[in-house]
């Protein structure tokens, strides 16, 4: 498995993933959350074709080794879009803002875990907490 830290390009068979800042919060736009896990990534289809990005492309992997998806509910609540199921376009970055709401226990050691748009390759950002 491919991996990479923030600030380092993940590049995977068909598309390349860079997350460039990570902070966590108490709330978000007056929602509380157990734990709140911001990252801010930008990602880069390399193919000659769009493709569509899907909640399970991106997913948080906790330090206590659970899975964690987006969270629903902080999508209208950020400034920047998400980039869940937008459809991406060939060789233009795109950037967003993907929120994730886990136990606070789980956020040391965590990692983003992202899959590629056109395979079966994945690989893990450490989020550096």
């Amino acid at each position: 498995m491919t991996r990479a830290g923030v600030n380092e390009p993940l590049s995977l068979k068909g598309t390349t993933y860079k997350v460039t800042a990570v902070r966590t919060a108490d709330a978000l736009g007056g929602e509380r959350a157990n734990g709140i896990f911001v990252v801010d990534l930008t990602l880069t289809n390399e193919k000659d074709r769009p493709a569509t990005v899907l909640v399970d492309a991106i997913r948080l992997i906790g330090g206590n080794k659970s899975s964690y998806s987006v969270s629903d509910d902080a999508l209208g609540v950020v400034d920047q879009q998400s980039v869940i199921a937008e459809q991406v376009q060939p060789h233009l970055p795109e950037q967003g803002v993907l929120v994730y709401d886990l136990p606070r226990q789980a956020v040391a050691g965590s990692e983003l875990q992202a899959r590629d748009l056109f395979s079966k390759d994945r690989g893990r950002i450490n989020l550096g907490l």
